[in-house]
């Protein structure tokens, strides 16, 4: 419950930083130039984009273990191999 509320806090503290900047300006990223973005669209995308990038990270870290757990073989109980019997 503590950290919705602390995630609804920076929500609001992210929208009224959107609300309050509604100015266009030019945005330079590498080799491209775009000619006229709202402020509020900027602070808006990155805030979303830093939020999935999060995300995904933890959900990364919450996988990793699992898959290193499948690859590795049980020592404990391993598993009855099957014999065969050479035909003579």
């Amino acid at each position: 419950m503590r950290r919705l509320t602390i995630y609804l806090g920076i929500a609001l503290l992210v929208a009224v930083l959107a609300l309050q900047n509604r100015q266009g300006l030019r945005l330079h990223i590498f080799f491209w130039t775009i000619p006229a973005v709202s402020v509020s669209l900027i602070v808006l995308g990155s805030t979303l984009l830093g939020a999935l990038l999060g995300v995904s990270f933890r959900i990364y870290d919450h996988v990793r273990p699992l898959k290193r757990q499948r690859k590795e073989p049980d020592t404990a109980n391993p598993e009855p191999v099957a014999e065969t019997k050479s035909q003579e």
